[in-house]
């Protein structure tokens, strides 16, 4: 952590998230576990997921904030933010990049 002007510390983006990942087509699958990645593992995850309707990748950061991508087509996304499924939202892969990147500065 460093410190802001007025002495409290302020949160510093994570350069590692947790990652947990199931994708039939590359055959990468970590089970319940997960693996710490960087945001270029993550990236190269979300490009192998897309159009694999049965994988998803979930990340984790150290504030426990949670995403989910799941691609039920080869240029479609759906998010799920924090396990609501309620709130799922279908988005376009930019959409799913700026989510991702904000995650590691949470």
């Amino acid at each position: 952590m460093s410190q802001d002007q007025s002495g409290g510390a302020t949160p510093r983006p994570s350069s590692i998230v947790d990652m947990r990942i199931n994708n039939p087509r590359t055959g990468r699958n970590t089970g319940k576990d997960y693996l710490f990645a960087n945001q270029g593992a993550v990236l190269a995850e979300i490009d192998a997921l897309a159009g694999v309707t049965e994988g998803f990748i979930e990340l984790k950061n150290a504030k426990g904030e949670v995403l989910e991508i799941l691609s039920p087509g080869e240029k479609a996304f759906v998010v799920i933010r924090n396990r609501n499924d309620a709130g799922r939202e279908m988005v376009n892969k930019d959409s799913v990049l700026r989510r991702v990147a904000a995650l590691f500065e949470g």
